[in-house]
């Protein structure tokens, strides 16, 4: 989905000239952040998307979108004299999303991590990006936070996040690997490319 990147610029439109959501194949319809959540008190960050339309002229069917991608980026602020992040990044694939229909699920930050960091429900900077087919979609303003205004902006937060969540690669988790049920009473049919037993390392 997101394994090569593009130079931000190229990747992503100027955040001053959006294009239209309608316009777009998948869109993001809705971001809630939650706190302490269930017996196990893990945060989540829960996403809902919509399939708009099927940019693949040869779909076998034109009613849904096929392999959405949506990846995850957060980064709570740890030092503030120093300006040091603490950057978490996970993301998914959906096989496909019916068209003019929302998927909601949750992207997963165990509890020991929220105590041991102290953060707050909501990080102070986040980014969702999007995908259909293997091709990165615009990004929309829907899908940053409030605090990234312009594309130079997003472009330094990506960079910066791109090297600095590998060291913290698999502790946000998708709602699959997360202890926890569903929380779209028809979630979203996901790919899960999970390493097989036995496979070479």
């Amino acid at each position: 989905m997101f394994r090569c990147f593009l130079p931000i610029l190229i990747l992503f439109v100027g955040l001053s000239s959006l294009q239209a959501q309608d316009k777009m194949p998948v869109t993001v319809s809705n971001v809630n952040f939650n706190s302490s959540v269930g017996q196990y008190r893990w945060n989540n960050v829960a996403i809902k998307v919509r399939g708009n339309f099927n940019p693949d002229e040869k779909a076998p069917n034109k009613n849904y979108v096929d392999n959405v991608g949506v990846r995850l980026t957060i980064a709570f602020l740890i030092d503030r004299r120093e300006e040091i992040y603490y950057f978490l990044q996970s993301e998914v694939e959906i096989a496909t999303l019916e068209i003019n229909k929302d998927k909601e699920f949750a992207f997963w930050i165990p509890y020991d991590i929220v105590q041991r960091g102290n953060f707050n429900k909501q990080p102070d900077y986040w980014v969702i990006e999007l995908s259909v087919g293997g091709k990165v979609l615009p990004m929309q303003k829907e899908n940053t936070s409030s605090n990234i205004s312009n594309a130079s902006e997003l472009s330094n937060f990506m960079n910066k996040a791109n090297t600095e969540s590998a060291i913290t690669e698999g502790i946000m988790l998708p709602g699959y690997l997360a202890p926890y049920l569903p929380i779209d009473r028809s979630p979203p049919a996901f790919i899960r490319k999970e390493a097989k037993l036995g496979a070479a390392k």
